[in-house]
């Protein structure tokens, strides 16, 4: 008898049980009504959940009082009491900004609390402010570990970026940049003064080149991430043993379209120049001569303590190097009475540098597709 009871409150739990559990479906979307594939669906308090399929649909079993918490990646969670429905239909408004979800290899995304190993994110908008045509020459400054060093001052200058100092004395210290999931070459083009390499630079030696990352656009950088030590580098392999600086693009985004343009002017001066003396001309003392010789250009003197350049005067005799005839000493028997001038060549050479950048985008996403569009003119 005792074991009749037993079993007969047995299936009335079970019963019980079975009729308060239900199973509670509906569509996820956002504010314009696309569907929101991928949305978690988390019964609260509880590890117990799904997600919506391409479509924006779940289906959930629930029991009464529960509550639904609803959560994507950029926009706000949403708690909803499930009470007796059955259906339940979500929109998913209030979008929010990523400041604390961080790429970190082949383009997975992590909140940046969960991560083992210390990483630091610079937010595009920084790098728009810097207005530095090399991408590298504005992370100066903006990344705790990270050194950058312009190897001069001219636009588009060669920057050389280091990640908690050098790890090697033969080998290169440069970590390796990633273009959404995509590494990149980041060297500089040198010259040399070797006759082959001078045929492959087009004669070019002496200029100041700059590293390849100068072709990537800042305006069109939505993210870039700095990963530091071996844990995070371990992420892309032995390449990327000095860190990595992972760069994700801008991409359409679901909604409306959305048109940017921006316009940049910059005005680039020299600030110092050396101080030049403008009374000795150009040569020196040679062999057991007392008095200063005076060396023209086509002797490539590099010194400038020749004889004073009042005590010079302009030969009446053509000359190959000076149309107007060579510079003798004024005792010179084709000495004239014209006395070469001095020029300051520097200050006349340098002018002030102007550079106009424009930048218009457009982007919008529906569904599976995405467009975006960029052009920018410097």
């Amino acid at each position: 008898m005792n074991k009749i009871l037993l079993l007969s409150v047995l299936v009335l739990l079970v019963i019980a049980s079975a009729i308060a559990q239900r199973t509670v479906s509906g569509k996820v979307t956002d504010e314009s009504g696309e569907a929101l594939p991928g949305v978690n669906v988390l019964i609260q308090g509880t590890m117990t959940g799904t997600q919506t399929d391409l479509d924006g649909n779940f289906r959930i079993s629930v029991e009464d009082g529960e509550i639904l918490v609803f959560s994507y990646v950029g926009f706000e969670s949403q708690e909803i009491n499930i009470g007796s429905r059955t259906v339940i239909d979500v929109s998913m408004g209030g979008a929010t900004e990523l400041e604390e979800v961080v790429v970190t290899a082949v383009g997975l995304t992590a909140q940046k609390r969960d991560l083992g190993y210390s990483i630091q994110e610079v937010k595009s908008q920084e790098l728009d402010r810097a207005n530095e045509v090399n991408l590298v020459a504005g992370l100066a400054g903006k990344a705790a570990g990270v050194q950058v060093t312009s190897s001069g001052g001219t636009a588009g200058a060669a920057a050389q970026i280091r990640i908690r100092g050098n790890s090697t004395i033969q080998g290169s210290n440069t970590p390796l940049f990633v273009v959404d999931g995509i590494p990149i070459d980041n060297s500089t083009f040198n010259t040399s003064d070797s006759p082959e390499d001078a045929v492959s630079t087009l004669g070019s030696g002496g200029v100041n080149n700059s590293n390849r990352a100068i072709d990537l656009n800042p305006n069109d950088i939505a993210s870039l991430t700095v990963l530091k030590g071996p844990a995070a580098t371990a992420l892309y392999g032995v390449r990327a043993g000095n860190g990595a600086i992972v760069i994700t693009t801008k991409r359409g985004s679901k909604g409306r379209v959305k048109v940017n343009y921006s316009y940049g002017l910059t005005f680039d001066r020299v600030n110092q120049l050396p101080d030049l003396q403008t009374t000795y001309a150009q040569g020196r003392v040679i062999d057991d001569e007392s008095q200063p010789t005076y060396q023209g250009p086509e002797t490539f003197e590099g010194f400038s303590w020749g004889p004073r350049i009042s005590d010079l005067r302009i030969s009446s005799e053509p000359s190959l190097w000076y149309p107007n005839g060579a510079i003798v000493a004024a005792n010179d028997p084709s000495a004239t009475d014209q006395v070469p001038e001095s020029f300051d060549n520097t200050d006349d050479f340098f002018e002030t540098g102007i550079t106009v950048n424009h930048f218009i985008s457009a982007r919008y996403c529906k569904k599976n597709q995405t467009y975006s569009y960029n052009f920018s003119m410097i």
